[in-house]
């Protein structure tokens, strides 16, 4: 009879051996881009504090029944509405399916108004103020650098009114993905050739001088 009991604990024990070595391995999977609403392409990287493999799928699926294996080595880049589901797997243990939503927009100039058309075939170059500077590309594209903050992007204009045709507001992502606004102001360009952007004044810069 105690046999028969040693062979059933020994049997259990077999059993809980898998589950047991999980524990205290924490298999939390981390997405580095909440979910929202971005612009343009995105790029994602999971993570997780342990040795243990990450699978995801991007079609709302369970990433537990066939998910992709992802590699540190290559973020996923999204340009398209997605929801991105994960989890970490470590020899039979498995962590929490974490999740995230995108929808991703793109940029489109739908402003055809003559003022609107204005603003983006007159104002090229590069303007400055302080240690702030705007580059408006012939691309209706723009870049900024602002002390340690710089990046790039494309650009849409939108007139403010129909009073004043110097009056637009630049729409922009920035480097969060998120849409960003400038309000521009074209009156002085004219005259000095400056343009007043959300209340500074920005001066042209010589292409040559830079």
């Amino acid at each position: 009879m105690k046999k028969r009991h040693l062979i059933a604990l020994f049997m259990i024990l077999l059993l809980l051996i898998p589950a047991l070595s999980g524990c205290g391995k924490d298999l939390t999977t981390k997405i580095s881009l909440e979910s929202g609403e971005y612009y343009g392409e995105q790029e994602i990287t999971l993570s997780n504090a342990g040795t243990g493999t990450i699978y995801y799928t991007l079609d709302g699926s369970d990433p537990r029944d066939g998910g992709n294996e992802y590699n540190p080595e290559m973020p996923l880049k999204i340009n398209y509405g997605s929801t991105l589901k994960a989890y970490t797997k470590e020899g039979s243990s498995k962590g929490k399916v974490v999740e995230a939503t995108y929808t991703i927009k793109n940029m489109e100039q739908t402003d055809q108004s003559s003022g609107a058309l204005m603003f983006t075939s007159y104002i090229r170059g590069t303007y400055q103020s302080g240690d702030s500077k705007i580059i408006f590309n012939q691309d209706r594209s723009l870049e900024w650098q602002n002390g340690s903050d710089a990046g790039s992007s494309p650009y849409t204009i939108t007139m403010s009114s129909d009073e004043d045709p110097l009056k637009a507001t630049l729409t922009y992502i920035n480097n969060d993905g998120k849409e960003a606004k400038y309000d521009i102001d074209a009156n002085a360009i004219w005259e000095d050739g400056s343009l007043v952007i959300n209340g500074t004044t920005y001066q042209p810069v010589d292409e040559e001088e830079e």
